[in-house]
């Protein structure tokens, strides 16, 4: 009976540990300007995008894409927290021969969202990108399903996010839209999704509007625009949904923004964090002096070398109202 006691108070006494625990994306130090994420592991020379954590935030899954323009194949893949440090990163079980993007968990973290070109029947990839799931189970992520028609078209969806009620939030070209990719909401009731609902011009705009990060409670979408006006190349923005209207977006600003492409937004499970992906580069600047070859040669091949790579910052030092 003392066994079974002490094991008990054992037991206890760790599970409250572990929650006491920091996550371990947390900084020890005040992040307060755009910071690259576990460079060398998590952001390296390669292309990455995408970040998106477990609930308990010790795992983190992302988007790895060849360079190229037309991003010929993008993978997800998985690194997990252990020992002290970021994995090496895995691919996915269910990616790797298809180009796949967009990991979205639920906020449950039992399922997965992501676009894909896969195929939905045979073996030929999709000329468009389609959306899907994978569902955790006991030995891993089940087999994915498309979702279904109506959701998904034979034009393009991206970038799906789902907040607690199981509202699916995503970007796609749909006739009678504002723009050319516009921001779609389609409530989730009794199992089905309804009819996609274009958000609208508080948020959609005459360019483009596509990878989204959705309060689970939807009170407020960070989200990427191509619009007229940004500091860059694509804006992270946000709106914030008041009496079920949602209100103007605005720009995130300079401390997230820059002349670069900012995209891909997620918080952290706890809400600390903002993840995004950044395409600057060491070359935004003039060089204080020459590089030499070798100097050359780590930058080229290194985190900000201007292809993408995966960035975080404190919520806190946004202004944010959330």
């Amino acid at each position: 009976m003392k066994t079974r006691l002490a094991f008990l108070l054992f037991l206890t006494t760790s599970t409250a540990a572990r929650a006491q625990t920091p996550p371990p994306y947390a900084s020890d130090q005040p992040v307060t300007e755009a910071t690259l994420f576990a460079p060398g592991v998590i952001s390296t020379g390669d292309y990455e995008l995408n970040a998106i954590f477990s609930p308990d935030g010790r795992t983190v899954y992302f988007t790895k894409s060849t360079p190229d323009p037309r991003f010929s194949l993008m993978t997800m893949v998985a690194s997990h927290y252990v020992d002290g440090r970021w994995t090496t990163p895995e691919v996915l079980p269910f990616s790797g021969q298809f180009s796949e993007v967009d990991p979205y968990l639920s906020p449950d973290g039992n399922t997965m969202f992501f676009t894909s070109q896969r195929p939905s029947s045979g073996t030929t990839p999709e000329r468009d990108f389609d959306l899907w799931q994978s569902t955790r189970t006991a030995s891993g992520w089940a087999a994915p399903t498309r979702l279904p028609d109506g959701i998904n078209t034979e034009s393009d969806e991206y970038y799906p996010g789902v907040a607690a009620n199981g509202a699916l939030y995503f970007s796609a070209v749909r006739d009678g839209g504002v723009g050319r990719y516009d921001l779609y909401r389609a409530p989730f009731e009794n199992g089905t999704y309804g009819t996609p609902v274009n958000l609208g011009e508080a948020i959609n705009s005459s360019q483009s509007e596509i990878d989204l990060y959705v309060d689970p409670q939807e009170r407020f979408l960070i989200f990427v625009s191509y619009r007229n006006g940004g500091q860059g190349r694509g804006d992270l923005y946000i709106s914030y949904q008041r009496d079920g209207t949602w209100t103007a977006a605005e720009n995130l600003g300079d401390q997230v923004n820059t002349p670069a492409r900012e995209y891909t937004p997620a918080l952290t499970p706890d809400g600390r964090y903002l993840f995004f992906t950044s395409d600057r580069s060491f070359t935004a600047e003039p060089l204080a002096a020459p590089l030499s070859y070798e100097a050359l040669q780590a930058r080229l091949r290194g985190p900000g070398n201007g292809l993408g790579d995966i960035y975080f910052i404190e919520v806190a030092a946004l202004g944010l109202d959330l």
